[in-house]
């Protein structure tokens, strides 16, 4: 359990050796406890992050198998199938940085259509308040949102 704790924390830096390093750890926690379905979550997570959805999909669909009742495994496998579904020129084409631009925001590209969204659906996921969570308690990352807010607040937009 301890090694596959440390491959989450690894899971949610985005340098490719560091998601290496959470699915060498989640490997080994899986020698250790063959049943830990954890374990293969935070694998799909890091492959996921590497751009490996085949190892991505295979992983969460271990971790579903192992328990099945889990939510959160069953929306990140679909959210794979849906990105190898979508094939490999969606991110390419996509404006800022690989967001697809969507409609709903004029003179904003990239940024979603708010209206008829289910947020409870959002903040019921385990998966997303523990990266909320991280992200509010990262210096480095309140540093950077306050920068991007003022920058905003200033007129000059996001990068400008």
């Amino acid at each position: 359990a301890v090694v596959s704790t440390q491959s989450g924390h690894y899971g949610r830096d985005s340098k490719l050796a560091q998601h290496e390093s959470a699915v060498k750890d989640a490997e080994d926690a899986l020698v250790l406890d063959a049943g830990y379905s954890k374990a293969y979550a935070r694998m799909g997570f890091a492959y996921l992050n590497m751009n490996k959805l085949p190892e991505a999909e295979d992983a969460y669909s271990n971790a579903l198998r192992l328990d099945s009742g889990n939510q959160s495994y069953k929306d990140n496998l679909d959210a794979v199938k849906e990105k190898i579904s979508a094939g490999p020129n969606v991110m390419a084409q996509a404006p800022m940085g690989g967001m697809p631009a969507m409609p709903g925001m004029p003179g904003m590209p990239g940024m979603p259509n708010l209206a008829g969204m289910d947020f409870s659906q959002i903040l019921n996921n385990p998966a997303f308040m523990n990266m909320a969570q991280q992200f509010m308690t990262d210096p480095n990352m309140q540093q950077a949102f306050t920068s991007m807010a003022d920058q905003f607040m200033q007129g000059g937009g996001v990068g400008g």
